[in-house]
């Protein structure tokens, strides 16, 4: 038992720096683009091999709403009879539920008392990958070296470290934040301040409105929750809406109310595709997908979009570069209901989780935060990289041991 024990803890070390980097093996390694897919799988296969599977309310209610979204979009596909693939479905459904499974697959896998080695082990990594990652981010600031800087804004080189974009970079960053904070409430490690200011600093680095925006909000939070001791409540949270708001707003504004730019377009024909099939949307693998845009779904011809950059057969750089629009596309407006439920579930179980732990508040809601961000430019909630937050949420939140403190 010991030693299986050893393997799974170590097996999820290796995961986790698996999913790290995943984005930057597959520029050298294309099999590595269904890595994510394989660890997700392989996780779910050992939950549900454990005898007891432990969750809060909270968590039964995310995936009862995560069950019926599911049969709602198939219920969409079938009653508007669109001739797609049942293989482009369901790899589209798999696409759905994929960052929720390796959520509650981790909860059910790692123990209270593994989680304290497997979130250090992580960590001492971690720390020398941040430093190195902001040196080279500071020489790439004063001399520009072509393979690190993704493009020039406000007459400074943006950094991407490896990353196709600092999109990636932001994240692994953001990840580090949850792992160096949740090390400060379970190991009471000292020494990690140094390494949370280098990766803010990295994540400024990058440059980009959901990057600052997220900046923001950690401050934010670390200033209620870890300075004033203090806990979240309506006007925090409304004075952190409209800080963010103004931070990003350039990036809103582009991506959103430009009706020229293909994210305003692909918002505009969700809401198009919305009001067609009403109340119902048009089902899975139809609208805004990595499916719809490898099979080049019906609805963008009929929309017009072969004529659009980005948005074309033979352009579809932006085709599934988005998350709200294809939510709104595929399930209708009651899918967009039925899913912020679950977004709003979600939020319930972080703060009941982070319960009287002042630094995984700090780490949970600005997660939080960076995830509805992100989800206003980004398919973050059905994305590779998305799968790396929600293993790493999973590996400080699980309560797994400690049964008698869990509301089932």
């Amino acid at each position: 038992m010991r030693i299986i024990r050893c393997i799974k803890k170590n097996l999820i070390i290796l995961c986790m720096f698996l999913m790290f980097f995943q984005e930057i093996l597959m520029n050298y390694i294309p099999i590595a683009s269904y890595l994510d897919e394989v660890i997700v799988l392989i996780f779910f296969f050992i939950a549900i091999s454990h005898a007891k599977i432990l969750l809060t309310k909270y968590e039964k209610k995310q995936i009862i709403l995560l069950m019926v979204i599911v049969i709602w979009g198939l219920i969409c596909n079938i009653l508007n009879k669109n001739e797609i693939k049942i293989s482009s479905i369901l790899i589209d459904v798999f696409s759905y539920i994929k960052v929720f499974l390796i959520y509650f697959s981790v909860i059910n896998i790692i123990y209270v008392e593994e989680k304290k080695y497997i979130i250090r082990s992580i960590v001492k990594i971690l720390k020398v990958i941040t430093a190195v990652i902001l040196v080279l981010g500071i020489i790439n600031l004063i001399f520009g070296i072509d393979i690190l800087t993704y493009d020039i804004r406000y007459g400074i080189k943006s950094y991407k470290f490896l990353y196709n974009n600092p999109g990636g970079l932001a994240i692994m960053m953001l990840v580090t934040l949850i792992f160096l904070l949740a090390d400060k409430e379970f190991n009471n490690t000292k020494g990690n301040g140094i390494f949370i200011i280098f990766s803010l600093i990295i994540i400024i680095l990058t440059l980009r409105a959901i990057s600052l925006a997220t900046f923001v909000s950690f401050i934010g939070l670390y200033y209620i929750f870890i300075i004033k001791k203090k806990k979240i409540n309506m006007i925090y949270m409304l004075a952190g809406v409209v800080v963010i708001i103004v931070v990003g707003f350039s990036q809103i504004k582009t991506y959103l109310f430009n009706d020229e730019t293909p994210r305003a377009q692909l918002l505009k024909y969700g809401i198009v595709t919305a009001n067609d099939y009403f109340p119902f949307g048009a089902g899975f693998a139809t609208y805004g997908s990595d499916v719809a845009a490898d099979e080049y779904s019906y609805l963008y011809e009929k929309y017009g979009f072969n004529n659009r950059y980005g948005l074309s057969q033979k352009q579809r750089y932006f085709l599934n570069d988005n998350f709200w629009p294809m939510i709104l596309g595929e399930l209708g407006y009651i899918g967009l209901i039925i899913y912020c439920l679950m977004i709003y579930d979600m939020y319930k179980n972080f703060k009941y989780k982070s319960k009287e732990k002042k630094y995984i508040s700090v780490a949970t809601y600005t997660t939080l935060a960076y995830i509805l961000i992100s989800s206003v430019g980004s398919k973050i909630l059905v994305h590779y990289m998305g799968i790396t937050i929600f293993m790493a949420l999973g590996i400080i939140l699980t309560t797994k041991g400690m049964e008698k403190n869990i509301r089932k």
